[in-house]
Order: structure tokens, then C-alpha cells, then sequence
């Protein structure tokens, strides 16, 4: 299912607290991950990294705790090069495009950390709505390194 967040921020918020208190209670040592210099997605990926846990659990943890289902990798078609967006971009928040047309985006994303900015970002220089599905980190990066 689709995350909108323009509509829901409040939700969203909600949700966004509700994974850290759910990783905090699993972790124990979670809040000492989360020092200023790292994001909740890089205290999240040492905790994967560490086998602590697992990317579909961790991805089961955000769209649970967001109220939404992780994209489905049986109904996964590669998408097509967008050529607006650079492979930077992509590769340094982990996101793909994955569907676009009149006026509207849904991008791939592996973490819910990023989603305003992405937001932000494709609202005010390409004025596209976005929505987002959440997908396993392994299996965006490959995609990104196959399609750009």
C-alpha cells in the first residue's frame, strides 16, 4: 500500500515515534545508536548489519508501525530509467522511482527517515505528489545499480 504523507502528517509523525519506541523496547542499546551524528536509518542498518535484525523484520516494524504493507516483491517490475533524477540522489538516500505521470510519483524506499525531504525535494523542483512503498534495502540497491 501507499504512504502519502502530505495529507497525514500527523500520522506520519506518529508513526515515526511509535518505530522508535518499538526498536527502542526490541534494542535495548538503540538510543546509543542514535547519536547526533547518525540517522534513524543508520542506527537501523547497524542493527541489520550487527544480525540483530533481520531487513524484513525491520521493514515489517516500519509498516507496521506506519499502517501500511510493504510492497509486495512478487508484483516487482524494474522501473525505467527516470532520467530527471540523478543516480546520486538515488543512490545516497536509497530511493527509486517507480511509477510517474500526471503530476504524480511513487518512489521506492527502504526507510521512513528520509520521506519529507523526498517530499520537499519533488514538490518544489519537479511539483509531483509523492507516495512511497516500502521495499527490503538488498533489493532497492540492486535495482538502482541495475537500472542506472
Amino acid at each position: 500500500m501507499e504512504l502519502k504523507i502530505n495529507n497525514s502528517r500527523t500520522v506520519f509523525e506518529k508513526g515515526l515515534k511509535e518505530i522508535n519506541k518499538t526498536l527502542s523496547s526490541r534494542f535495548p542499546d538503540y538510543a546509543k545508536l542514535k547519536q547526533p551524528h547518525l540517522t534513524g536509518a543508520d542506527a537501523d542498518n547497524i542493527l541489520c548489519e550487527k544480525g540483530l535484525i533481520s531487513e524484513t523484520d525491520i521493514l515489517n516494524v516500519y509498516t507496521d508501525c506506519l499502517n501500511v504493507k510493504p510492497f509486495d516483491e512478487g508484483d516487482f517490475i524494474e522501473p525505467e530509467k527516470n532520467d530527471l533524477i540523478n543516480v546520486d540522489y538515488l543512490t545516497a538516500n536509497c530511493c527509486l522511482p517507480y511509477t510517474w505521470g500526471d503530476g504524480n510519483m511513487a518512489m521506492l524506499v527502504c526507510d521512513p527517515y528520509r520521506l519529507r525531504h523526498h517530499y520537499y525535494v519533488f514538490k518544489r523542483f519537479f511539483n509531483l505528489e509523492l507516495g512511497f512503498y516500502f521495499i527490503r534495502r538488498s533489493v532497492l540497491e540492486r535495482t538502482i545499480s541495475r537500472v542506472y
